[in-house]
C-alpha cells in the first residue's frame, strides 16, 4: 500500500516537471519568436529612419548642386561676354573711330564695364568655391551624424539582444535540468524488471 501511494505521488510529481518543462518550452519559443520579430521590427525602423535620411539628404545636396550649377552658367556667359568686349576694345577697332576723344571716351566706358564684368565674375567665383565648400562640409556632417545615429541604434540593439539571449540561456539550463530531473524520475518510477 506504501509502495503504490510512493508510485502515485512520483507519478504526480513528474507530471508536474513535465508541465514545467512544458511551459519552460513554451516560454523558450516565445522568446525566441519574440526575439526575432522584434529584430524584424527595429530592422525596418531603422532602414526607414535611414531612407527618409538620406532622401532628405539628397534634397538638400539637389538643392545646393543647382545653386552651384546656376552660378557656373552665370559665370561662364560672363566670361564670355568679357571676352567679347575685349575684342571689341581691341586696337583694331579703335583706328575706325574718327574722333580720338570719342574713342578714349568708348574705351573708357568699355574698361569700366570690363572691370565691373571681370568683379561680378570673380564674386561669382567665390560664391561658387563657399557653396562647394558648404556642400563638401555638409555632406561630410551628414555622414557623420548618421554613422552616429547608426552606432547608437547598433549598440541598444546588441544590449536589448544580449539581454534576451541571456534570459533564453537561463531559461535552456532551467529546461536542461528539469528534463534530467524528470529522467531520473522515470527512471525511478519505472517498473523494475529483474
Amino acid at each position: 500500500e506504501a509502495a503504490r501511494e510512493c508510485r502515485r505521488k512520483k507519478k504526480e510529481y513528474v507530471k508536474c516537471l513535465e508541465n514545467r518543462v512544458a511551459v519552460l518550452e513554451n516560454q523558450n519559443k516565445t522568446l525566441i519568436e519574440e526575439l526575432k520579430a522584434l529584430k524584424d521590427l527595429y530592422c525596418h525602423k531603422a532602414e526607414e529612419a535611414a531612407k527618409e535620411c538620406r532622401r532628405r539628404k539628397k534634397e538638400y545636396v539637389k538643392c545646393l548642386e543647382s545653386r552651384v550649377a546656376v552660378l557656373e552658367v552665370q559665370n561662364k556667359k560672363l566670361i564670355e561676354e568679357l571676352e567679347t568686349l575685349k575684342d571689341i576694345c581691341s586696337p583694331k577697332t579703335d583706328y575706325n573711330i574718327i574722333s580720338m576723344e570719342a574713342a578714349r571716351e568708348c574705351r573708357r566706358k568699355k574698361k569700366e564695364y570690363v572691370k565691373c564684368l571681370e568683379n561680378r565674375v570673380a564674386v561669382l567665383e567665390n560664391q561658387n568655391k563657399t557653396l562647394i565648400e558648404e556642400l563638401k562640409a555638409l555632406k561630410d556632417l551628414y555622414c557623420h551624424k548618421a554613422e552616429e545615429a547608426a552606432k547608437e541604434c547598433r549598440r541598444r540593439k546588441k544590449e536589448y539582444v544580449k539581454c534576451l539571449e541571456s534570459r533564453v540561456a537561463v531559461l535552456e539550463v532551467q529546461n536542461k535540468k528539469l528534463i534530467e530531473e524528470l529522467e531520473t524520475l522515470k527512471d525511478i518510477c519505472s517498473p523494475k524488471t529483474d
